[in-house]
């Protein structure tokens, strides 16, 4: 995977121990879990990058048939922005790190008294 978050942070170490074959059926399942909790709660997606998300909304809609609107700014917008873009992407990777340092935090044992 090569997109920043959380997924990205349980798949790879997944495919390390795993191998290639159960790490994208593994991440596929937590991605449906996911998906789940946030269509049952309501709730948006914490992770999400909005003006990614936004673009992406934006360039579905005009396959969709809505109308362009030339001249003016769309939803889209602050995806052409680089600096927010830029922003949104470190704060995914800072997600990322901290997913990562979670998991690495369950798997230390503590050491035997001798």
């Amino acid at each position: 995977m090569t997109a920043p978050g959380p997924l990205r942070a349980f798949f790879n170490p997944m495919q390390k121990k795993h191998g290639p074959g159960v790490a994208p059926s593994s991440t596929a399942r937590k991605l449906a879990a996911m998906i789940w909790h946030v269509l049952t709660t309501g709730k948006d997606y914490a992770y999400a990058r909005p003006a990614f998300t936004a673009m992406k909304l934006w360039k579905v809609a005009l396959k969709a048939g809505a109308p362009r609107a030339y001249g003016k700014a769309g939803p889209g917008r602050d995806y052409w922005i680089k600096e927010l873009r830029d922003r949104e992407a470190r704060d995914v990777a800072r997600v990322e790190q901290a997913y990562e340092r979670s998991v690495a935090a369950w798997k230390e044992k503590p050491k035997k008294p001798p």
